[in-house]
């Protein structure tokens, strides 16, 4: 209940400076969803959790790209399904699972391996419905340190085509003692988008007369796109939430609806939804919910 109406205080201010892409998405889409569970034998995951557009249910033959979600800290896929929920009904078939710690990537990797695996089996409803050829990930916070780490340092990484991190665990913060889930942004050689919040006071920015770094500064995601464009010269866009009354928690629902268009462009090659990060006048850069919007092609 606390997301829902974290959401909908999030779309109040559409209705006065909406920006046409991003109050688009974030209605919800044009599917309807449906959910089903399945028990993992990992007990740091408990059981995978998937959404997925009823079309499926009625549309013989065709495929559906897929997303992988990983959690911020002590944040379960049960915890956040109006995320899940409002991926899959813009065509996504959407999985994540209970794991509390999801830093290293190693949840990720078993969600890939469990696409894989519902693909093939023939009494599942994703039989031969997974376009394993469009496949993202996600998350937020700690979450984001797991979709680097997914991406890049797993058996079934290669499967990523693009990675979006939503306030994401700067990398000194991932390397100590407390998470102990290093990444390495070089690694990465697909499109990223990364956000966070602008709240001078919070966990995504730096603190006045402070020399703590909090959680996801802008620092720390040009820091991240460097390391990644010194190895591969892929898309990488940056994005802080302007409205400084908006906190780390915040990120993951108000980054949605670009979330959103990020994944449609990507792996529906969805040329409307391009148009938020690129061309001659991308959406973001004039939108004013929006700040230090950086974009690098």
């Amino acid at each position: 209940m606390k997301l829902l109406f974290s959401f909908f205080c999030f779309l109040l201010p559409f209705l006065l400076t909406a920006q046409s892409l991003e109050w688009k998405y974030a209605q919800r889409g044009p599917f309807g969803t449906g959910c089903f569970e399945h028990a993992s034998k990992d007990r740091a995951l408990k059981k995978y959790v998937v959404y997925y557009p009823l079309d499926l249910l009625e549309t013989e033959g065709k495929k559906y790209p897929a997303l992988v979600l990983c959690n911020g800290t002590g944040f379960p896929a049960s915890k956040y399904p109006a995320v899940f929920r409002h991926l899959a009904s813009w065509g996504f078939i959407v999985i994540g699972t209970e794991e509390g710690w999801s830093g290293k990537g190693k949840g990720a990797e078993k969600c890939m391996i469990a696409l894989i695996a519902f693909n093939r089996m023939k009494d599942s409803l994703l039989y031969n419905r997974v376009d394993l050829d469009h496949v993202g990930i996600a998350g937020h916070s700690q979450g984001g340190a797991g979709a680097f780490n997914g991406a890049t340092r797993h058996k079934h990484s290669a499967y990523f085509k693009t990675v979006v991190s939503l306030s994401g665990t700067h990398q000194d913060l991932a390397d100590s003692w407390l998470l102990r889930c290093p990444y390495d942004p070089a690694l990465v050689s697909v499109p990223v988008f990364m956000t966070s919040t602008s709240n001078p006071y919070g966990w995504d920015e730096d603190r006045p007369g402070s020399k703590d770094p909090g959680i996801c500064n802008l620092a720390s995601m040009r820091r991240n796109r460097e390391m990644i464009r010194s190895k591969h010269k892929v898309p990488v866009v940056i994005a802080r939430i302007a409205n400084k009354k908006r906190h780390h928690g915040h990120s993951l629902v108000d980054s949605l609806p670009y979330t959103v268009a990020w994944f449609r462009y990507w792996l529906m090659n969805d040329s409307e939804a391009g148009r938020a990060f690129f061309g001659s006048d991308p959406e973001l850069k004039r939108n004013p919910h929006w700040q230090d919007v950086e974009i690098v092609e």
